[in-house]
């Protein structure tokens, strides 16, 4: 539509300079607009309350008892049960800080998150950026609007706002060092990539998740030393001075972490995993008996999808290391026992930009969405499931992810091959 051809005699002259300028200016326009309903969304549930919630509510009391920002992290911390807080103590002290504002607490967990999910989405427009600026050899009006998309994507997905807003989780805060440090390696800046990976792993053990894909370019790749992965634990350490200023111990800090390796007794916590297809929920001995023949088995699983893309003499680049962080992710969350119904957070982000990069996948993207509305929603509206459908629609699509991917992957360097 050409606004400068509007009949000048129905409409004013300063109304068609106003138009003008919106038809111009509609991809910025509509970011607003966009930015301005996700945080009336996310107001909207300022007040949801859950027993997670509930813990970390007895948290932040304990941690303002003992003191507070100065003092908060140097007594035990429990739970509303009783528990003690097996939360690292980066996180900790984000809570710490949060008692010394003048913020309701259950609004300041959910602010944290909230501003976490935009910076998130950043990342993703980050990440997508990089994709198409190298697809198209240069920054364009569409890759403006791509990255604008990207944004909008994250930050009206529902499973972001429920996480942070309803639920008042904080999955996103490692996910965002994780996607980051996903950026860093495209850029090739390996000293930042396993820095910002430590801060991801110091706020929660699940950042671990990207591990696979960072020996297998490591591996594959032969682009920097393996000294580089000893810059993520004294990253931790380093996350964790507050911890150690206040009187914590070396012990006590990576006890935190190593708490949280088997804390589950049971083959699922609540993910709709590959085991709930083939052995249904076991738990106690009969979980025991199966557990590391799961973990040898998520091993060969990932180990054989790096042995493919090693014989096809796969090419690295921007879309090409999104699709194998995501499959390999997806991979490990699928196959691995004692897996939690969040833990898919951090392939659920990587989703929105593997499906700008690829529009084959927006199949298995609805479906891998509604798996996630689903899980979320036992715990949030108690809604009833059918764990052993709910799991076989997610092996149909990661298997259909698996498929779509890879054929990408090995169009890149078939390209590639072409082209040299």
């Amino acid at each position: 539509m050409n606004i400068g051809n509007i009949n000048k005699g129905k409409i004013s002259k300063a109304e068609t300079t106003v138009l003008e300028f919106a038809h111009k200016n509609i991809t910025y326009i509509f970011l607003g607009f966009i930015i301005l309903l996700s945080i009336l969304i996310r107001y909207s549930f300022r007040d949801s309350m859950n027993t997670d919630l509930n813990d970390y509510l007895a948290w932040y009391d304990g941690i303002k008892a003992n003191g507070g920002i100065f003092g908060g992290l140097s007594g035990d911390i429990y739970n509303s049960r009783g528990e003690l807080c097996n939360y690292p103590f980066p996180f900790l002290f984000i809570v710490s800080i949060m008692t010394s504002l003048p913020i309701n607490p259950l609004h300041a967990f959910k602010i944290t998150s909230c501003l976490v999910d935009y910076l998130n989405a950043i990342t993703i427009s980050i990440l997508v950026m990089h994709f198409y600026k190298e697809k198209e050899n240069g920054f364009d009006k569409k890759t403006i609007q791509l990255m604008v998309l990207a944004f909008c994507i994250v930050v009206m997905h529902p499973i972001v706002f429920l996480n942070s807003a309803m639920w008042g989780q904080c999955d996103g805060l490692y996910v965002l060092w994780v996607l980051l440090s996903l950026v860093l390696l495209i850029k090739e800046k390996y000293f930042w990539t396993f820095v910002f990976f430590g801060v991801g792993l110091s706020f929660k053990l699940q950042a671990i998740l990207v591990l696979p894909f960072l020996l297998f370019y490591y591996f594959y790749k032969k682009r920097f030393s393996i000294f580089y992965f000893a810059f993520t634990p004294v990253t931790i350490l380093i996350m964790n001075i507050p911890a150690f200023l206040q009187g914590r111990t070396i012990k006590e800090v990576l006890g935190v972490y190593v708490s949280n390796v088997g804390l589950f007794d049971t083959i699922s916590m609540r993910y709709p995993s590959f085991w709930l297809v083939i052995c249904g929920v076991l738990t106690g001995e009969d979980y025991i008996l199966v557990k590391n023949a799961t973990i040898l088995i998520t091993i060969c699983v990932l180990a054989f999808t790096m042995y493919l893309w090693i014989i096809r003499n796969v090419e690295f680049n921007v879309a090409s290391i999104t699709f194998m962080a995501f499959l390999l992710i997806y991979a490990a969350v699928l196959f691995l026992p004692e897996m939690h119904d969040r833990y898919g957070y951090i392939y659920e982000m990587l989703a929105i930009a593997v499906l700008l990069m690829d529009k084959k996948t927006i199949i298995p993207f609805f479906f891998l969405s509604f798996i996630s509305f689903r899980t979320y929603g036992r715990y949030l509206f108690g809604l009833e499931l059918d764990y052993f459908w709910l799991s076989m629609i997610n092996v149909l699509t990661f298997i259909s992810y698996y498929i779509i991917l890879n054929k990408n992957i090995m169009n890149i360097s078939l390209k590639k091959e072409i082209e040299e």
